[in-house]
């Protein structure tokens, strides 16, 4: 759990501006549906930003 508040907005913004910014445009290509898989471009960006255990 984040206790910084500074630390949690941060970490608020970055998810959301990822989510606007790489995963709503790609939401309608498709490829999630066509391959049940997350394509390993976006992947790596998750990690990228330290979305990933």
């Amino acid at each position: 759990m984040i206790r910084d508040a500074e630390t949690q907005t941060l970490l608020e913004d970055t998810i959301g501006r990822f989510v606007r910014e790489t995963l709503v445009p790609r939401e309608g290509e498709g490829e999630v549906d066509e391959t049940d898989a997350i394509p390993a471009d976006i992947v790596d960006a998750m990690r990228e930003i330290g979305c990933s255990g």
